[in-house]
């Protein structure tokens, strides 16, 4: 057998995933293929892919006789806006996009060589779970728990955007999801010793907005959007709002000044008055936190009544949480 065809066949298969049929059903779920999501993050002909042939050693339940090259995860790196990063997506059309020993050890590797070279990771995950056929047991939650949840309603984007916190952002579709993360990695340093790259602006530095000296209204009662406050002051007006749907009196997120990047932390009128809470103290917090961990300084704009009063939030551990924002936000900036 010629080498090169076997190998030109493995890389064929490779890049097939789990075949025209499940790619076909990804895009009738208005998903894309893990190969168009990696396409779609990286500068076009800059990714390099790492173990793009390597196969899981399970020989148990018949996955001896179902063996794809890649084992449902596409891994390697490349240049976002020119700047190095590392990546890997999950291919549901491979097992549903299930972990199995041999590409959770190609994520590590992908995530070894970056903190060696002190690149970002970007994680697209799409997947059932572990690979329950390498050993791994599953559980039914309604057994454990007795409750009647959808699967939405119990993880997903809307629960874990406006209701846990856990994520970030929501978007619509992968398309619109891969440009904000280009957009989110244009903010940040390429790693936590690095300075966030300045970027060219056409707005001038000394441009006054009028705006700014009408919009807080003379009466303490009445509320106003500090995102007027925000967009009037930032370079090109824009602001990258991060966690917009949880806990809304209080602002966090990334802008310019002068094409520098810098963190906006916001208390918000519009909402509760802008008091703070448990939720708004902890989001606050873990914003101050991650720009400090990341060279990026802050930009606070300050109009609060003091913190919320009532039986939730005290017997929540109001006089615990809203010290760290107060702490957080006086940190010192390390190096």
């Amino acid at each position: 057998m010629d080498p090169h065809k076997t190998l030109a066949d493995l890389e064929r298969r490779a890049e097939a995933g789990g075949g025209e049929a499940r790619q076909a059903r990804q895009h009738e779920a208005g998903k894309l293929t893990a190969r168009e999501r990696i396409d779609l993050l990286f500068d076009p002909g800059t990714f390099e892919e790492v173990d793009k042939l390597v196969t899981h050693r399970c020989r148990d339940f018949g996955m001896d006789q179902q063996i794809v090259p890649g084992d449902g995860v596409v891994a390697g790196h490349g240049l976002v806006d020119g700047r190095q990063v590392f990546a890997f997506a999950q291919d549901f059309t491979v097992f549903g996009g299930s972990l199995s020993e041999t590409n959770a050890a190609k994520i590590v590797k992908i995530m070894d060589l970056a903190m060696k070279l002190g690149a970002p990771v970007v994680g697209l995950n799409d997947s059932g779970g572990a690979r329950i056929q390498e050993g791994v047991m599953s559980l039914v939650l309604k057994t454990v728990t007795h409750e009647e949840v959808s699967k939405e309603e119990l993880g997903g984007a809307m629960t874990h955007n406006a209701t846990s916190g856990v994520a970030h952002f929501a978007v619509d579709d992968d398309r619109e999801c891969l440009g904000l993360v280009r957009d989110l990695l244009s903010f940040m340093p390429s790693n936590n010793l690095d300075d966030p790259p300045r970027s060219a602006t056409s707005d001038p530095a000394d441009r006054e907005d009028p705006l700014l000296d009408r919009i807080v209204p003379a009466s303490p009662n009445q509320p106003y959007d500090m995102l007027d406050v925000i967009h009037a002051v930032v370079d090109e007006g824009y602001f990258l709002e991060v966690h917009r749907h949880y806990a809304k009196n209080i602002l966090v997120g990334f802008a310019r000044l002068g094409g520098r990047p810098v963190g906006i932390v916001a208390n918000q009128p519009a909402v509760l008055a802008g008091t703070l809470d448990i939720d708004a103290s902890v989001k606050g917090a873990r914003f101050v936190r991650f720009c400090d961990a990341f060279n990026i300084p802050l930009v606070t704009f300050e109009d609060v009544p003091g913190f919320l009063p009532g039986t939730v939030q005290e017997y929540g551990g109001a006089s615990t949480f809203a010290p760290i924002s107060i702490t957080r936000g006086r940190r010192p900036r390390s190096r």
